[in-house]
């Protein structure tokens, strides 16, 4: 019986045969390294913590690349997941490259004053096997910092693969399912049903100093969502996710903020279901 060769050591040299997945996250950067093929093989993962939180997140990423030798590599697929400053959904026949801007200022408003939004790189995203384009807002230096540091670059928004999973997994129901997503500062509301993405939505989460009064944000935004959309909660269910790539201290905050979620809305709503999410890799940790 012939051996199978053994799979050659993540180097420098042999990076073109590994992916690289990078979130830039409160208080640093969450990363994931997957050998490339048919079924990715996860190597590595992992968040690098930023000593400098309160500076500009281009230099925190700065800072992070010059500390590690495994970002540096030539990656033959980089993905960057990035937390939106603003998005909206938009049909694909509908969008065309550089309609960017038409579509966030319709659906959207500035982020802070004084002219931040100038300050945004505008990307796009197509889901899989969907007619729906995403259209979103990042930190500008931070993605052309990346760009000149990595070369390769796929953008994406951080909820991308939490957001696949879960169409794949409602294309088993005729049950309309709602997921919620915390994060730093914003939540983010989909309303999936048989494999389709049929609305969505952001909310600012401004009392992020208080898991109960993140929780109670966190309620009214969706029971308006719910109702908006005359959902019943003896037939549509809800998953609420919490992030676990990012610093402890918000991590576990928003954890804590979603168990005090479900446990407002577990007489309400009979189908309900935690769940920690990552966005660079479905792969346990």
């Amino acid at each position: 019986m012939t051996q199978e060769p053994s799979s050659s050591p993540l180097t420098a040299a042999t990076a073109a045969d590994y992916s690289l997945s990078i979130r830039p996250a409160s208080g640093g950067l969450a990363f994931c390294v997957q050998r490339r093929g048919s079924v990715p093989e996860l190597v590595e993962q992992g968040f690098l913590v930023s000593q400098r939180p309160e500076a500009r997140l281009y230099e925190q990423l700065e800072e992070l690349y010059y500390q590690s030798e495994l970002l540096s590599y030539p990656y033959g697929e980089v993905v960057l997941y990035v937390e939106p400053q603003r998005w909206c959904l938009v049909p694909t026949e509908l969008f065309r490259p550089g309609s960017e801007a038409l579509w966030l200022d319709a659906a959207t408003e500035p982020t802070t004053a004084g002219g931040a939004e100038q300050r945004q790189q505008l990307l796009s995203w197509t889901q899989p096997d969907s007619v729906q384009t995403f259209v979103f807002g990042w930190d500008a230096e931070a993605y052309h910092f990346l760009r000149r540091t990595l070369l390769l670059l796929e953008p994406r928004p951080y909820f991308a693969l939490p957001l696949s999973a879960h169409r794949q997994l409602s294309r088993a129901s005729r049950s309309p399912e709602v997921l919620l997503l915390l994060r730093a500062g914003q939540l983010e509301l989909f309303l999936l049903r048989e494999g389709e993405l049929l609305s969505c939505g952001h909310y600012p989460l401004v009392g992020m100093q208080e898991a109960r009064v993140v929780a109670e944000e966190a309620a009214f935004y969706l029971i308006s969502y719910w109702r908006h959309h005359g959902l019943e909660g003896q037939t549509a269910g809800l998953t609420i996710g919490y992030p676990e790539e990012g610093d402890a201290a918000t991590c576990h905050l928003l954890h804590e903020a979603a168990e005090l979620l479900a446990g407002i809305l577990r007489p309400h709503i009979g189908q309900l279901q935690l769940e920690a999410y990552r966005s660079t890799s479905l792969a346990p940790l």
